[in-house]
């Protein structure tokens, strides 16, 4: 995001999410088409 503190802390959060929750971590990226991608990756997750 171009801030060095946001940066830092979401680095720091990503380690704990690996280490207590590995593999459960949803990444999603601010885009026009967010809307689109946050409905696919819900309907993903409900067909499991």
């Amino acid at each position: 995001m171009g801030n060095e503190s946001y940066s830092s802390n979401w680095a720091r959060k990503v380690d704990i999410y690996d280490k207590y929750f590995q593999g459960m971590l949803i990444k999603t990226y601010e885009s026009g088409a967010i809307a689109v991608d946050a409905d696919k990756i819900i309907k993903e997750l409900l067909a499991e």
